[in-house]
C-alpha cells in the first residue's frame, strides 16, 4: 500500500514539474517593452490582450493587431523568450503637422499618412498645417525637411504652414515672423532664408517680416 501511495506521489510529482514546463500549460506573465516613448507600458500591455494568456493559445498576428489599433504605434514586432516571458519591440509613429483647415482637422506623420484624429496629448505640440488640397502634404512635408537640413530650426520653431493658391507658401514662427516664400524655387530661397538667419543672428538683429517671393529677391523687416 505504501508503495503504490509512493509510486502515486511520485506520478503526481512528474505531471506537476511536466505540466509546469510544458508549453500548453504556460501563461504569459512577463512583458518586455522596448522603444516606447509616448505610449505607456501599461497601455502597450493593456491593449494587447496578452498578458495571463495561454501560450497554447499564443496568436501573435492578433496581439499585434491589437497593438497596432493605437494611432501612436506604426509597426510592432513580438518576440518569445521563454514559456512565460515574450518581448514587444514597439516603433512609434512620427507626426510632423497637425492639419487645421477648413476641409481638413487631423495629424499627418512623417510618411505622408494623413489622420482623422486630433489627439489632444499632441496638438498643442505641434506646428498647424493649413491647406484645402490634400495633394499639398507632400509640399508641407518636404518643407519641414528641407528646414531639418538646412538646419533652420536653430533659429526658430515653426508655428504656422499655411499653403495657398494665390499667395503660396506662408510660414509663421513661435518667434512671431512671417515669412513668404512663394511658390517656386523653394529649396534655392531656404538657402537663402538660411542666410538671412545666420546675417541677422550675426548682427544681433531680429526679423519679423522676410518676403522671398520674388526671385532673386529679399524684403526684410527687422525688429529694432
Amino acid at each position: 500500500m505504501t508503495k503504490i501511495k509512493y509510486s502515486f506521489f511520485i506520478f503526481f510529482l512528474f505531471i506537476v514539474i511536466y505540466g509546469y514546463n510544458n508549453p500548453l500549460f504556460c501563461y504569459v506573465k512577463q512583458i518586455d517593452i522596448k522603444g516606447n516613448k509616448m505610449i505607456s507600458r501599461i497601455e502597450i500591455i493593456q491593449t494587447s490582450n496578452i498578458q495571463n494568456k495561454l501560450l497554447f493559445f499564443y496568436n501573435e498576428k492578433q496581439y499585434i493587431n491589437n497593438i497596432k489599433e493605437n494611432l501612436f504605434i506604426n509597426s510592432v514586432s513580438l518576440k518569445k523568450i521563454s514559456y512565460s516571458k515574450i518581448q514587444l519591440d514597439i516603433q512609434e509613429r512620427i507626426f510632423i503637422f497637425n492639419v487645421n483647415s477648413n476641409k481638413f482637422k487631423g495629424l499627418l506623420d512623417k510618411d505622408g499618412i494623413f489622420f482623422k484624429s486630433n489627439y489632444e496629448r499632441l496638438k498643442n505640440d505641434l506646428p498647424i498645417l493649413n491647406t484645402e488640397l490634400k495633394s499639398e502634404f507632400r509640399k508641407a512635408l518636404m518643407i519641414d525637411k528641407l528646414f531639418r537640413e538646412s538646419e533652420l530650426y536653430q533659429f526658430f520653431n515653426l508655428s504656422e504652414l499655411i499653403i495657398d493658391e494665390i499667395i503660396g507658401i506662408q510660414i509663421y514662427t513661435n518667434l512671431g515672423q512671417t515669412i513668404l516664400l512663394g511658390e517656386s524655387d523653394i529649396k534655392k530661397k531656404i538657402r537663402q532664408l538660411k542666410f538671412i538667419m545666420q546675417d541677422s543672428l550675426a548682427n544681433e538683429k531680429k526679423p519679423i517680416f522676410i518676403d522671398l517671393r520674388e526671385n532673386g529677391k529679399a524684403i526684410v523687416n527687422y525688429n529694432l
